[in-house]
């Protein structure tokens, strides 16, 4: 069966992606970081069945800005600067795709704290939701660190609701990331909650 695999954070990093190749699936690799434009363009260049985009994801207040002609400042974090103005929220990425494109089977998201808006994004408009109809497997590194992106108390919760509850993703693996020294935090209501600092 024809697949898609969309990878939303590379980070020069595209183990995943040719794993996915290798199973005969078309992979849709996003990143947003300025530094590592012409470098992710070259590595996909070099493989088959790979498109290297030049944006990232994002949730509602992206959507609003946009609507508004507002541009919303440049942010940092460990990989680089992101260009704000290439962010887009997860339906419109899959309202890009040509027609007759294979449907989405696997989404991977790996974006230093963006999933917590994205997935809020989705968890508040049954609409856009739809977009997750397709995937058979998710895989979402969740940031917790304040050096990033770090979720609300409500984004936590809608995360773990969404995905589990109301669209009923299994939970098939689960393991921890120490990342970089400077990210071992977390956020204050996870730390008051028991959540140790460590992670990011």
């Amino acid at each position: 069966e024809p697949c898609a695999v969309y990878v939303i954070g590379i980070g020069g990093e595209w183990t995943f992606a040719e794993y996915a190749l290798s199973k005969g699936c078309e992979v849709h690799a996003y990143d947003p970081t300025v530094e590592l434009r012409a470098r992710h363009r070259r590595s996909a260049s070099r493989m088959s069945k790979t498109h290297f985009h030049f944006a990232g994801l994002g949730g509602s207040l992206i959507a609003s800005k946009r609507t508004g002609g507002a541009r919303a400042a440049d942010s940092i974090n460990s990989y680089g600067t992101i260009d704000e103005a290439r962010l887009m929220t997860l339906e419109e990425m899959v309202a890009r795709r040509p027609r007759g494109a294979a449907p989405i089977r696997v989404l991977t998201i790996d974006c230093e704290g963006c999933e917590w808006a994205a997935i809020e994004h989705l968890a508040h408009n049954s609409t856009a939701a739809e977009a997750l109809g397709p995937v058979r497997l998710l895989m979402i590194e969740l940031h917790v660190s304040p050096s990033m992106i770090p979720p609300t108390p409500a984004q936590f919760a809608a995360v773990f609701d969404f995905l589990l509850v109301r669209e009923r993703f299994k939970l098939w693996s689960l393991r921890t990331n120490d990342g970089y020294p400077f990210d071992q935090n977390v956020a204050d209501f996870l730390g008051v909650g028991g959540l140790a600092a460590g992670l990011c």
